[in-house]
This record gives structure tokens, sequence and C-alpha cells, in this order.
């Protein structure tokens, strides 16, 4: 085989090599995963784990129908929460499934169903009418023309009440920037920059929480499904960050 054949398919195998090693870096390592399939109708969330700080009357987490049931009542800004510990990583991302306002969707009137990981704090506002995010920021970059908003509170996309939507959270914490999608996995609805992704709690170890402002007019259910939790670290930490 001439030289210049030979060079031209190591070439080729070297490009063909790189592209699977990129691949199945960007592939990561699945860190936590939490569906719902094979679990009994009423099962609650403590029995799979979950820690849950709730009273029947401020929020519910049960499975129904092979995902998880979420309702939230009326208990303003203290509609509790579930939670459970998930290994710490640098550079991840975080997917899940969420149909908001299935059921109740007339009294969801204010801020209802969160989800936060690690740092990351996400909510369901505007009627249920969009996907927010929160970080704490200084009072001067509160948003214009509200006296009373959480200052951090940022609009990332508008959803549909009853419709299943798939989203995905990644993030670099070395970097300090986050990505959020919804739906659309290939442009994001909006991204930070400058955030810490990781807090002061998260020495002891990372959390996934799922939760309830209870700020709605009466009970909404909200459904959530196919947690994943996959780590584009080289190695992630399972209990601590340095």
């Amino acid at each position: 085989m001439p030289v210049a054949v030979r060079l031209h398919w190591l070439w080729v195998l070297l490009i063909l090599l790189l592209a699977f090693c990129g691949s199945a870096d960007s592939a990561g390592k699945v860190i936590f995963r939490q569906d719902f399939q094979g679990c009994k109708d009423g099962t609650n969330l403590k029995e799979l784990g979950w820690r849950v700080v709730a009273a029947p009357d401020q929020s519910v987490y049960r499975v129904s129908g092979g995902r998880l049931q979420v309702t939230c009542f009326n208990n303003k800004f203290n509609g509790g929460y579930a939670e459970i510990v998930v290994p710490v990583c640098r550079r991840g991302v975080l997917e899940f499934d969420v149909n908001n306002a299935a059921q109740g969707a007339l009294d969801a009137r204010g801020l209802g169903l969160t989800l936060d990981i690690y740092n990351i704090s996400t909510f369901w506002h505007d009627y249920c009418a969009d996907w927010r995010r929160y970080f704490p920021e200084p009072t001067s970059k509160r948003i214009t023309g509200f006296k009373v908003e959480p200052v951090g509170h940022r609009p990332i996309g508008k959803v549909k009440k009853g419709v299943w939507h798939h989203y995905k959270i990644c993030f670099d914490t070395d970097k300090d920037i986050v990505e959020y999608y919804i739906d659309d996995m290939n442009d994001p609805a909006y991204i930070d920059a400058d955030v810490p992704v990781l807090g002061r709690s998260e020495y002891e170890g990372g959390r996934l929480r799922i939760g309830s402002m209870g700020t709605m007019n009466g009970p909404v259910v909200c459904y959530i499904d196919n947690i994943l939790l996959t780590s584009l670290d080289d190695q992630h930490q399972d209990n601590k960050h340095r």
C-alpha cells in the first residue's frame, strides 16, 4: 500500500477515534435516576428514599399511573417539599419531564411547583404559564416595575398547562454557567452566567428537591417523571466537593 494511502487511512482512523472519545465524554455518567414505572399507585416518595417535609395540607407526593403526582395546596410561601441526597458533580446535566397544572389549572394563579438541584432553584410562575429560575442577586437587579418580586427571579420560557414538557439544565460550576432548555434540546431557552451553581450546603452533599410555594387559589395537581442527573466530570464527588 502506498505511503500516501496509508497516511490517509491513519488520519481517518484518528478522526473517528477522536469523535468517539468526544461522544463518550459528552454522554457522561448517570449518577442519579428516578422514574416511577413499576411503583404501586399511592406509593409515597418517603417509601422511595426521599425525605418529605410537608404536612397533608401543604403538598402531597405520591405515585399515580407510573408517574409522580404532586398536589400543591393553598399555603402561601409554605407549601412544603420532598428532597433526596444526590452526588455532587461540578459539570453535569439534569433532565426531567413535567406536566404542570394537569388538574386544577383554574386555581394555578401564582407560584406552585418548584424543582431545585444544588443551588439552582426553578419554579413555575405566571399562572403556571412559564418556567423561571432564582439566584440571589442585589436589589438593584429587581425586575423593572415590581416592588415585591424576589430579586434574582428571571423567566426562562413559556410552557403550557396540562401538557408534558421535557426540561434540561446544563451546569458548569468552574465556569459559573447554567443553560436551561424546554423541549428543544439544541437551543437553550435561557443562559445564566456568573451564578453560584454549588452553594454552601453542597459542601455536605448535593440535594434534589421538589416542592410547592403554595400561592395558588386551591389544589393544583402536577406530574413529574424521568428524572436523570448525569455527571460530565472526570470524577464526580459522592458526598462533597472541594
